[in-house]
């Protein structure tokens, strides 16, 4: 897989099997002089990470929040954050919060996982609000985007979006809302 962010293209390379707690080689190619960079092979896989035009930003599955100076490659740990029962998750990055949904894996059934938890973080890393108890009884579902007022989710990946939360209750309780009523 690779991200494509302005001018430089990341890669993520890994030679063994993936589990969890695997770290990847992250490559970084830029566009504009064609030059190769190898950036850590500390990182996290592609859909945990974010990146702007002088860093990178990963979430570690119980671990925590790292940034990456592009310039320098220096690896720094800004947060912990750990789940009890976390399985996987998945780290979305916008301009101002960080999604980190978690998954469980509770009982034997086709599907990966059958529990999911949302937490939500300001871009100091700080953990703003925990939503699970609606988004237990879901399906195999998952954040599809923020639109600037409201976060969408689906609670089945294989339809469209049914719910959404007002991003003004972040902090407040989260109030999951059905879409059309």
């Amino acid at each position: 897989m690779f991200t494509i962010v302005g001018d430089n293209v990341f890669f993520y390379v890994k030679n063994q099997a993936v589990t969890s707690g695997t770290n990847f080689d992250l490559y970084m190619l830029s566009l504009s002089n064609l030059k190769w960079q190898h950036m850590t092979d500390q990182w996290e896989s592609f859909t945990n990470c974010s990146y702007d035009e002088d860093y990178g930003y990963c979430y570690k599955h119980n671990d925590g929040f790292y940034t990456l100076n592009l310039a320098t490659k220096k690896m720094t740990k800004e947060a912990d954050f750990e789940v009890e029962e976390g399985w996987s998750s998945n780290a979305l990055f916008y301009p101002d919060y960080i999604y980190v949904i978690t998954f469980e894996k509770t009982e034997i059934q086709e599907q990966l996982y059958d529990n999911q938890i949302l937490n939500i973080f300001d871009r100091d890393y700080n953990l703003l609000d925990t939503y699970a108890d609606e988004f237990k009884a879901m399906g195999t579902g998952n954040m599809i985007e923020d639109t600037g007022y409201s976060i969408i989710y689906t609670s089945n990946y294989k339809y469209p979006p049914d719910y959404y939360i007002n991003k003004s209750d972040i902090g407040e309780g989260i109030i999951l809302h059905k879409i059309g009523e």
